[in-house]
């Protein structure tokens, strides 16, 4: 399981994991789940269907069925991703299939499921490579997750679930360049507004430092940061259409998910957006005319100079 906070690059460690064994597209399965993601939408379920004019019912493999029936009848390995794992009900998405996530030395399910469905969807020559009639994972299917650490409290994975999987937490590292492009801050109001150039890693360092900062931050927790590919800059060097990023796409995480976040765990002495901004509409009219961070998250090490801390 890959979890870290958004933008952190935790599908490109899938991808990587994908290329450094090799994996073929036709042994990748991927799903990205959801609120309603449902335990028929992971494993199958018979639906209407009409055979020889006749009505009748018909099994529909979904995911873990696909992936199943293929690792049984291959010796390479079959990877199941499932994305987002915390936006879903995962007890009740995997059901019965729960029971198959305790596996041996060898990568086997410890314990086979009575699951007639699946079992009877799978032709004789798959069949004979089970054990028996009881539905197990083998070894070479492999089930790899993400996890969005401030999507945690979506749908929350009970202790049960989290122990039968390995947790390989995705840290925030400076990448290279090919992410970096130059921004501008703007600083003042009305007729005072200086814009100053500003480099997307400096401004997320800043913003992270400043979320977690219990002295002269926000004193939030680490799962409201975000990574360096949160926004993903085309063309670094249209300074224009970055800047119109940053507009549409971070200032409402920072305002839902940070900005509100204070009132119940944060340093109520502190904001990250000028006092005067008051609503969301308030703040996207205003971030192309003025103004929108606090004097306090500004300081004088984001933009080169000395930041007045005074604020009307």
């Amino acid at each position: 399981m890959y979890y870290g906070v958004p933008g952190i690059g935790k599908s490109y460690q899938v991808k990587q994991l994908i290329e450094n064994n090799n994996i073929p597209d036709e042994d990748v399965f991927r799903a990205t789940l959801h609120p309603e993601y449902s335990y028929s939408d992971f494993v199958g379920q018979a639906l209407p269907d009409v055979m020889d004019d006749k009505p009748t019912y018909k099994y529909q493999p979904e995911i873990f069925t696909k992936a199943l029936e293929i690792a049984l009848v291959v010796e390479d390995s079959v990877l199941l991703i499932l994305e987002e794992m915390s936006r879903a009900n995962v007890a009740a998405v995997f059901g019965d299939i729960f029971q198959l996530l305790d596996r041996d030395q060898l990568g086997k399910s410890d314990y086979g499921i009575d699951n007639d469905l699946i079992y009877n969807h799978l032709d004789k020559e798959t069949q004979a490579n089970l054990d028996s009639e009881k539905i197990k994972i083998p070894e070479n299917l492999y089930i790899v997750g993400t996890v969005n650490t401030s999507d945690q409290n979506v749908f929350p994975m009970d202790n049960a679930f989290k122990r039968r999987f390995s947790w390989k937490y995705v840290s925030i590292e400076t990448p290279d360049d090919e992410n970096n492009p130059e921004l501008t801050i703007k600083v003042g109001k009305g007729n005072q507004v200086t814009e100053y150039p500003v480099k997307w890693l400096e401004l997320l360092f800043k913003l992270n430092e400043f979320i977690v900062n219990r002295d002269k931050g926000l004193g939030l927790t680490k799962d409201k940061q975000l990574g360096p590919y949160f926004i993903k800059f085309n063309d670094t060097n249209d300074i224009k259409t970055n800047d119109e990023l940053i507009k549409n796409k971070l200032l409402q995480y920072l305002w839902d998910d940070v900005q509100n976040s204070m009132a119940a765990f944060g340093n109520a002495n502190i904001t990250l957006f000028d006092k005067s901004i008051h609503s969301f509409s308030e703040l996207y009219e205003c971030y192309d005319k003025q103004q929108i961070f606090s004097n306090e998250f500004l300081g004088k090490d984001l933009l080169n100079q000395e930041v007045d801390n005074h604020e009307e």
